[in-house]
């Protein structure tokens, strides 16, 4: 699969993104067209956080409502709105978390073991608990991080997209993270 730049970028082109933009923050009913095309990744991703269908269907829909009512501040710089709008959908799972006390899902299938065995020995399916527990025990930021570079196997440009960072900022807090998680597993073996 495309990382999700050459994916995003395929289904709007800059030129016509950074347009659309311009467009729909003198005409809110513009920004119809950015809905259109990533509603479904933006639905994906909320759903398989929260694993409810009513309460990912709410958080959709702040999210989209959040993109067009803060898009007046929105900066195009090259990178596709979709990231700004993921990193929406993330703190609308992460505020729904906090404020309900729920449990946050974290998915782990076999490929997301074989991405992370190069930085965090050990890890196999006989571990599997184990790495869950240490998961659990991350912050929330660090978890971000984890899931983003290892689970949905984003490259650090992307991550740096999403979350609002530098690519070198984004690197050490990876990095950092992958460091606490080493830390949390070694000991919970």
């Amino acid at each position: 699969m495309d990382d999700l730049v050459t994916y995003s970028n395929r289904l709007i082109d800059q030129e016509s993104e950074e347009l659309i933009i311009q467009e729909a923050k003198r005409n809110p009913a513009k920004f119809e067209s950015i809905y259109r095309r990533y509603y479904q990744p933006i639905y994906r991703l909320i759903l398989i956080k929260v694993r409810d269908k009513e309460i990912c269907g709410d958080l959709v829909a702040d999210t989209w409502c959040k993109a067009l009512h803060y898009l007046q501040i929105f900066r195009y710089s090259g990178t596709s709105i979709y990231f700004w709008i993921y990193r929406i959908a993330l703190n609308e799972c992460n505020e729904y978390f906090r404020k309900s006390g729920r449990t946050r899902y974290v998915v782990i299938e076999d490929y997301h073991l074989d991405r992370m065995s190069d930085e965090l020995p050990g890890v196999d399916e006989d571990n599997l608990q184990t790495l869950k527990v240490a998961l659990k025990k991350l912050s929330t930021s660090d978890l971000q991080y984890i899931e983003l570079r290892f689970f949905e196997g984003l490259k650090f440009q992307e991550i740096s997209s999403i979350m609002g960072t530098n690519e070198a900022q984004c690197k050490m807090k990876v990095y950092r993270a992958i460091k606490r998680l080493k830390k949390t597993f070694i000991h919970e073996k």
